[in-house]
């Protein structure tokens, strides 16, 4: 439906040498899908046995993906998780169909915390909302401990007009938070907008070190295993933004305050000049940057805004198919980066999103283009739907995409279930299904007695197999199995 990519280029400018790098002129999405196959998909191994132990041939095997070991989330508004108006069950409906994992766009912010925004957000929006997300299977990060700039409503605090009260009162509200909110968020931004959200930072009035103390203190308010992430916006662009990122996680590796991982904020506004012809491509020379600085990276607010604003920023007009495209291709970027765990939309619903152009659905619930690209490679190109039987090993083998799975096995009519992950970790399950036979009943008249010696003597003379006669189960029938056949027998 949308093209894949504009050009050809030389993909050693763009990426580091690898299996399927620094071949010149191949066409960037051509590598992007060959990195995709290699790091996102993991070669699944389903072994059938019967309850004797021996492998089952021909057994039908179906295998479903449910979800994706990947982090496809998305910002949301707890109070209209809370609500159950036709919108908003609309809106948690949509939710459970797009996306696995989630963020509170405003409710754990600072100024929400203390109740300078009214009983619309807060901690008693977020948690009731928690239990229904809980519920749902929708984990959920944390937005955010720390503001790291002076100016904005965001950066609030109860004294912020006087900067020198700013570190205990932050502090304390750290403290505060990670303990009130406990186990129910095991993930955070433990410092938003360090670098590029107004003209004074805490950098510039506390210097850098302040920033160690606020990781080190999250750290020691929080249970143990909560992590801790930076987020910061303008940086897959490159330049000065992206520089003095690099430079303040440099800094505090070096002073023992790393963090867990590196947030990377993707507002791609057209009107700020984000959506180049090459940013796909920058994109992934951005990962790769930021990745060797620490191996775990996310997207963690993603939208495409291609409106056009007049000075008073009416909107003039909206190119729906150049969003769709722009979906796509900058999708394909980010997920064939090997050390991205997630993508995180900040928003999806023109009726809840604060940039209404960049939402996958229209103010009335009609999808737009964009959502069709997003939801064709998430559960079409990068999703696992395969069957088959089990060969000669009892064995089906397939490559799929990293996640949950059911897996069926029919045999005889019976089906079997099983649910598993399968990720770089697991690959196997193995299906034990009931036995087709009586092991030892080598003249199969439906029991093990007497009768049965003369054909067992007989398989082991002539060499012949019958499983029934194979009864330590290493898939030859002789000697070996005449121990275990007496003692059968004797059963």
């Amino acid at each position: 439906m949308y093209r894949f990519g504009f050009k050809a280029v030389l993909i050693a400018l763009a990426m580091s040498c690898g299996p399927f790098d620094c071949v010149a002129y191949q066409d960037f999405y051509e590598l992007a899908n060959q990195r995709i196959e290699q790091h996102r998909k993991t070669d699944i191994d389903i072994t059938v046995l019967d309850s004797n132990g021996h492998v089952v041939s021909g057994a039908d095997v179906e295998v479903n993906m449910t979800k994706h070991a990947f982090r496809w989330g998305t910002a949301v508004v707890a109070q209209r998780i809370n609500s159950n108006n036709t919108d908003n069950q609309i809106y948690k409906q949509k939710l459970l169909e797009n996306f696995n994992a989630v963020v509170f766009e405003n409710d754990l912010k600072w100024p929400p915390w203390t109740g300078a925004w009214g009983n619309s957000f807060g901690w008693h929006q977020a948690e009731p909302a928690l239990d229904w997300l809980d519920a749902n299977n929708l984990p959920t990060r944390g937005h955010y401990l720390s503001w790291g700039t002076l100016s904005g409503s965001d950066g609030y605090g109860p004294n912020n007009n006087n900067a020198n009260s700013i570190p205990t009162t932050l502090l304390e509200h750290i403290d505060d938070k990670l303990t009130t909110v406990g186990e129910r968020i095991s993930e955070w931004d433990v410092i938003n907008h360090p670098i590029g959200c107004g003209p004074t930072t805490y950098g510039d009035i506390f210097g850098n070190a302040f920033y160690s103390t606020i990781i080190n203190v999250s750290r020691a308010s929080a249970l143990p295993g909560t992590e801790m992430w930076m987020n910061e916006d303008n940086i897959l662009n490159g330049g000065s933004v992206a520089n003095e990122y690099e430079s303040l996680i440099n800094f505090l590796i070096n002073d023992s305050a790393a963090p867990d991982g590196i947030g990377i904020q993707g507002h791609f506004k057209s009107s700020w000049g984000r959506n180049q012809p090459d940013t796909d491509e920058r994109i992934y020379a951005q990962l790769m940057r930021f990745s060797e600085l620490i191996p775990r990276i996310q997207l963690t607010e993603f939208d495409i805004d291609v409106g056009v604003y007049d000075n008073n920023n009416n909107l003039i007009s909206y190119d729906e198919q150049y969003h769709a495209e722009l979906m796509n291709n900058y999708l394909i970027s980010m997920f064939s980066h090997k050390d991205l765990e997630g993508v995180t939309m900040w928003g999806f619903w023109a009726g809840a999103h604060w940039l209404p152009t960049a939402a996958l659905y229209n103010q009335d619930w009609t999808p737009r283009p964009a959502l069709v690209a997003y939801q064709n490679l998430l559960f079409n190109e990068w999703w696992t739907e395969e069957s088959g039987q089990s060969d000669v090993d009892g064995q089906y083998e397939l490559r799929g995409f990293k996640g949950d799975y059911d897996v069926t096995v029919t045999v005889n009519g019976e089906t079997y279930s099983s649910s598993t992950r399968f990720d770089d970790q697991n690959g196997s399950l193995t299906v034990v299904v009931e036995a087709a036979f009586l092991l030892g009943d080598v003249n199969q008249d439906g029991v093990v007695n007497l009768l049965d010696v003369g054909p067992f003597i007989a398989l082991i003379s002539s060499g012949d197999y019958q499983a029934e006669a194979d009864v330590n189960g290493d898939g030859v029938v002789n000697l070996l199995d005449v121990g275990p056949f007496i003692d059968v027998l004797g059963n």
